[in-house]
């Protein structure tokens, strides 16, 4: 059986350990370790406060060992947190934890939980706008632009129109959520009767300006490839295959004959000043 001195001993040195790690569970411990200063006549006794010793000490030991595994996982997420505009919150709430004696588990994994997301919201918006710019910009640098710059803010879901170098028609572009690119060729005018009626000279044209939109298309889709953005082609429609889109905008429309006539005045300008 137990020598009830050794184990006494024993008791003490695992309270004492206890104490190290959390005062406050070994203060728990007091009205046991108290009944050791007048030891029971029943050897039962000193085993079961031995028991319940050794117990608490193994519990604490874990809740140190699990903290500081807690603690090593959330150090390397603050300085990412602390660079996202919507993060200062959460900043503040690890920084709060850091600084704890001891974590519990489910607050870990809700804070956890939280800073993951937002790290991963953030890093899918970084690449809508990565995306995003890349094809406005090269877009632009092959003559194809945003109408305004309110419109350079475009997020995936949106549909926006580019002017196109041709006059009278402009590029749909739209990006899906799930990073597909519909983009095509389309004439807009004022009117629904204009739209509905197309003579066999303008049917002429758009085909000729839509043989022209899909060699730009093919450098676009290139020079994209060329910043490792590879945009797979689901469906494509040459000119001879369908009707050009006509779109029925007067907005639009107006938009076009202003920006026309905007073109207009500079190259006289330009011929006057060379002059």
């Amino acid at each position: 059986s137990p020598n009830p001195s050794k184990e006494i001993d024993e008791i003490l040195d695992c309270a004492a350990r206890i104490a190290q790690i959390d005062p406050q569970e070994r203060d728990k411990l007091l009205p046991l370790l108290d009944e050791l200063k007048h030891p029971s006549p029943f050897k039962s006794r000193i085993s079961m406060i031995h028991r319940q010793v050794r117990l608490t000490y193994a519990a604490v030991r874990e809740r140190a060992a699990q903290t500081l595994c807690f603690k090593e996982e959330l150090e390397p997420l603050l300085p990412l947190i602390s660079l996202i505009p919507d993060g200062e919150s959460l900043a503040e709430r690890i920084q709060s934890l850091l600084k704890s004696e001891f974590i519990e588990r489910k607050t870990f994994l809700s804070l956890y939980e939280e800073t993951r997301l937002l790290l991963a919201q953030t890093q899918e918006n970084l690449a809508d706008s990565i995306l995003t710019e890349k094809v406005s910009s090269i877009l632009e640098e092959m003559g194809y632009s945003l109408n305004t710059a309110e419109e350079k803010t475009w997020k995936p879901g949106q549909i926006v129109y580019l002017n196109s170098p041709y006059a009278g028609y402009r590029i749909m572009l739209k990006i899906s959520d799930k990073k597909d690119v519909a983009i095509r060729l389309v004439r807009i005018v004022a009117t629904e009767e204009e739209r509905e009626h197309t003579s066999a000279d303008q049917r002429q044209k758009d085909a000729e300006i839509g043989k022209k939109w899909c060699a730009d298309l093919d450098v676009f889709l290139e020079r994209m490839g060329k910043f490792g953005i590879h945009l797979n082609t689901a469906l494509r429609q040459e000119p001879h295959e369908a009707p050009l889109l006509v779109i029925a905008d007067q907005n639009q429309a107006e938009g076009q004959k202003r920006e026309s006539g905007d073109t207009r005045e500079s190259t006289s300008l330009n011929r006057r000043v060379t002059k």
